[in-house]
């Protein structure tokens, strides 16, 4: 009934994995939108992206080293009032050696409501 509104049914999706290919950042996103206009048309009312999806998609981007398709930062425009999704960005900077935009993004994450788990990657940035 819903086939229109899966996530894999995006045109290449595993393609953004792929090291050879040359689909980038500003395809995804597109795709993304494109992807979620139509299910807001289909369904009459705005969708967004499902913020944990987007999280777990940006997370395996960040593992293969593509940080400029993770799109924490779609998240954040999506979800600006969600601890996690600040985390979340923290974390991509962390692991490209960003301290201070790790720093920045974990503490708004705490300003926010989040875990024990963030103050501590706070903590052990700002006491090295």
């Amino acid at each position: 009934m819903f086939q229109y509104y899966q996530i894999s049914k995006f045109n290449n999706w595993r393609s953004f994995f792929d090291a050879k290919s040359e689909n980038n950042s500003e395809k995804l996103i597109q795709e993304l939108e494109q992807h979620y206009k139509k299910a807001s048309i289909k369904l009459g009312y705005n969708v967004l992206p499902n913020e944990n999806d987007i999280n777990t998609v940006g997370y395996q981007f960040m593992d293969a080293k593509k940080y400029d398709k993770a799109h924490f930062q779609l998240n954040i425009n999506n979800y600006p009032n969600s601890a996690n999704v600040y985390d979340s960005m923290g974390d991509c900077f962390l692991n490209q050696s960003k301290k201070e935009e790790a720093i920045k993004y974990f503490k708004r994450a705490l300003e926010l409501g989040a875990t024990q788990e963030t103050k501590s990657k706070l903590d052990s940035l700002i006491n090295k």
